[in-house]
């Protein structure tokens, strides 16, 4: 099984929640939990893993393996980890999940809705969702903490759902699979895993700042409707990608200026501008979805165009290419994203001149523990030349003379399950980054946190009724960009309502 199907069959752990400040949790998946005092004794635990950002540390016997996914997954079997084959575990082999993170806003991934403090009603709705029989929730002590813990079946395994009140505003969630006899092999091993689980939350951070001017309409297809990139130009023109119809110029000021493209020209580009670039000469450089890159003068008129389908140096894969950057020195950087065997999509970085030469294309591969990059949410250029790619929970440097990556590694302010929308880079070389969880933050070069500003738009549905944005709230962010004075561009849109905002920073 890849790990895509893997997280649809843990459907019940619901890894792909997002998670707000102030709580801790743990999910656990297992093959066994709890077992009775005639078996024997525990393991020793004699190893310890932390998470790359420092929140969440788990001791566990030396004869088990551990990696990060969504947090620590652990297992009495390593390969299990690297196959992630979870459909056919054997009889005595355990899948353990270890995650720590905040739940006073709860949100299922895909869904939406508001943790409300009431645990027992919390785990009868987990339950419901989850269990096809169930018996519970029977509220019970654990480790010295009210817990909360319901017993079911899920998935054709025997099942234990549990949520441990720390106090204080943090909570621990297990959530056992059990095949027959494993319970009794295993469970005060596990047990003892459980309650060595140290998080570390990190410390409340100072949210500021304020809008300085903000555009705001109602979402329209056969309108302009900002749900593509942004870019600022080297005069602070700041240009905004809209949905099939064109791109919108705007001054520093918000005043609309122009808008570049019309219908000829949208049609040209076979859909929206999925991604677009100012090169130092004021031309600009848009791709679409639909293996096309379209050199343009800022009034429109298409100096140069070139694309094509394929898997071979220089093509595009389909529903490609994704982004687009410029160097210092002109050279077109291009995202190319391409189907492969695994639960991820390659990505290749191409490297063009304006005329449409393929000059070099790495794929970007990441050393260390992370064989890949997951997703890819942005790429952007830096004064340097060099280039950032942003991952799902991660952003990287690459050399583009020789394909060579490193980590930038930001403070741990933002939750282990946000994922990176979109980024941006400043003059000063800071990193301005929008989460799915609705705040951007602010760090300097070296990925230091230094501040951060605005909060999720919440929605019940995602129909017409969704509210106006009102000041400081983000629902997902398409676009970002820094002007010459540190203030931040984001084009965002919630369904009903679309935004371009200006905002600054306060330290």
């Amino acid at each position: 099984m890849d790990r895509e199907n893997a997280l649809g069959w843990l459907g019940g752990v619901e890894m792909g929640r997002r998670w707000s400040v102030g709580w801790l949790v743990i999910t656990i998946a297992v093959i066994g939990m709890w077992m009775p005092p005639q078996v024997s004794a525990q393991d020793p635990l004699t190893q310890n893993y932390t998470t790359s950002d420092g929140r969440l540390t788990v001791s566990y016997p030396e004869t088990w393996g551990a990696t990060e996914f969504f947090g620590v997954m652990l297992s009495n079997d390593a390969v299990l980890l690297e196959t992630f084959d979870f459909e056919t575990l054997p009889d005595d082999v355990f899948l353990l999940i270890i995650a720590g993170g905040p739940i006073n806003e709860l949100i299922d991934f895909g869904g939406s809705g508001t943790f409300e403090e009431d645990v027992l009603a919390f785990a009868q709705d987990e339950a419901d969702d989850t269990f096809t029989e169930y018996v519970g929730p029977k509220i019970e002590e654990f480790g010295g903490h009210t817990a909360y813990r319901t017993i079911g079946q899920s998935g054709g395994q025997e099942a234990i759902y549990m949520y441990i009140d720390l106090g204080g505003g943090n909570m621990l969630e297990v959530v056992v699979f059990a095949n027959e006899g494993v319970i009794q092999q295993y469970g005060k091993t596990i047990e003892a895993v459980v309650l060595s689980a140290q998080y570390h939350a990190p410390a409340e951070p100072v949210v500021s700042g304020s809008v300085i001017w903000q555009q705001m309409e109602r979402f329209d297809y056969e309108d302009f409707a900002p749900i593509g990139s942004v870019v600022v130009g080297p005069d602070d023109t700041i240009y905004v990608a809209g949905y099939y119809s064109g791109i919108n110029v705007y001054d520093s000021e918000g005043d609309l200026q122009e808008v570049i493209g019309d219908t000829q020209l949208t049609n040209r580009w076979s859909g929206y501008a999925e991604d677009f670039a100012v090169a130092p000469d004021g031309t600009l450089w848009v791709v679409d979805a639909n293996q096309h890159v379209t050199h343009i003068e800022s009034n429109g008129e298409i100096l140069h165009t070139w694309g094509e389908l394929g898997q071979d140096s220089g093509e595009f894969g389909e529903y490609s290419p994704g982004q687009i950057e410029v160097t210092p020195d002109g050279r077109v950087v291009i995202q190319d994203r391409q189907d492969s065997e695994e639960f991820y999509t390659m990505t290749r970085i191409q490297i063009w001149d304006e005329e449409g030469t393929l000059l070099n294309e790495f794929v970007p591969q990441p050393s260390g523990p992370n064989s890949t990059i997951t997703g890819y949410a942005d790429i952007e250029m830096g004064l340097d030349g060099t280039l950032y790619i942003a991952g799902d929970y991660e952003i990287w440097r690459m050399d583009l003379h020789t394909g060579t990556l490193s980590q930038v590694r930001l403070d741990p302010i933002m939750s282990s399950y946000a994922y990176i929308d979109s980024f941006a880079i400043s003059s000063t070389g800071h990193l301005v980054v929008a989460s799915s969880e609705g705040g951007i933050y602010w760090f300097d070069a070296q990925g230091g946190y230094i501040s951060q500003y605005g909060q999720e738009q919440v929605l019940s549905d995602y129909d017409s009724d969704a509210p106006p944005f009102m000041d400081g709230e983000f629902y997902s962010p398409r676009g970002m960009a820094v002007l010459s004075n540190g203030h931040v561009v984001v084009s965002d849109y919630n369904y009903t309502w679309w935004q371009v905002v200006v905002f600054t920073f306060e330290e």
